[in-house]
């Protein structure tokens, strides 16, 4: 299944997952691969009460733990709560999020231990950038601001490539044209 690379490029870490009976994925697991060695192992994931680990959305700058977003157990609704994970599949922390969000998504700010809290598409919320370190929200950005950068809602069928820092986006407009927004001016450049 999907997976990721550690920052050092020692490690690659695959999701194992399972289907539901409303055809919904889980992870249940990580699989490790040494780059290096080619040597693997798995271990299971342990899950909080309440929560279900949904998406794996990277790695910590350090390398020491992996960020997974997560909906409550026995629902299908939106995100609510970042969680870090040890290598050997324990939890190291929970982060709830305040309820009403309509959170579709979550991306890492590259290099960093932040992560976008994306909202589901059409839903009048702010973009939260969030340390999951910590739990703190660093930077929130509207919809307007978003729609001004391009980066959403785009007829031209723009796609938010990547978050480089907490207000600035690389982005991809009809497969030929990278677009550089920052969210907090509105300025855009090709």
């Amino acid at each position: 299944d999907d997976g990721e690379l550690s920052p050092d490029g020692s490690t690659y870490v695959f999701l194992r997952s399972r289907i539901d009976d409303q055809d919904f994925r889980h992870i249940v697991g990580f699989r490790f691969v040494d780059m290096q060695t080619g040597g693997q192992h798995s271990v299971p994931l342990q899950e909080p009460d309440g929560w279900t680990a949904q998406e794996m959305v990277g790695w910590t700058a350090d390398g020491q733990y992996l960020i997974v977003v997560a909906r409550e157990a026995g629902t299908h609704d939106s995100l609510g709560a970042d969680l870090l994970y040890r290598p050997d599949g324990s939890m190291a922390t929970l982060h709830v999020w305040p309820p009403g969000g309509e959170t579709e998504h979550a991306e890492q700010v590259l290099g960093t231990n932040l992560i976008a809290r994306m909202p589901r598409e059409g839903v009048d919320e702010p973009v939260e950038i969030r340390d999951v370190t910590t739990g703190a929200i660093v930077a929130e950005h509207s919809q307007e601001q978003m729609l001004r950068s391009g980066m959403v809602g785009d007829p031209t069928h723009t796609v938010l490539v990547a978050w480089i820092s907490d207000h600035e986006v690389v982005g991809l407009r009809g497969f030929y044209e990278i677009l550089y927004a920052d969210i907090r001016t509105g300025a855009v450049r090709k």
